[in-house]
């Protein structure tokens, strides 16, 4: 377990995950409770399964989201933030991310 994680139980649901001891709800819990897609105004479930379906690895580094100490990111590979169609999403560590992002390394998963 990564230093600075806890075994947490979700004030949501009841389940145990291990996170940093501030977090009082799981994934699951916390994406369908507190967050709304900004353009599009609906829940943010889209994360969760995305993460899901990559098995919490970052689809470049390959690293999980405990090594990162952190929840993967989620990446739009056509860069539109309300089209949340699975084809367009990605998980990716927040390293990975940011240099998509800044464009230092091409996106791998552009459609060209």
């Amino acid at each position: 377990m990564p230093k600075g994680f806890t075994e947490v139980i979700c004030q949501g649901c009841g389940c145990k995950f291990y996170g940093q001891s501030r977090r009082k709800y799981c994934d699951m819990c916390e994406e369908e409770i507190w967050y709304t897609c900004p353009d599009c105004g609906e829940p943010k479930r889209y994360k969760y399964s995305t993460r899901e379906k990559a098995d919490r690895h970052c689809q470049i580094c390959n690293k999980s989201a405990e090594e990162n100490g952190r929840r993967l990111d989620v990446h739009h590979i056509d860069g539109d933030k309300s089209n949340h169609d699975p084809d367009n999403l990605v998980a990716l560590c927040h390293s990975c991310h940011q240099l998509i992002t800044v464009g230092a390394v091409e996106d791998p998963f552009e459609k060209r």
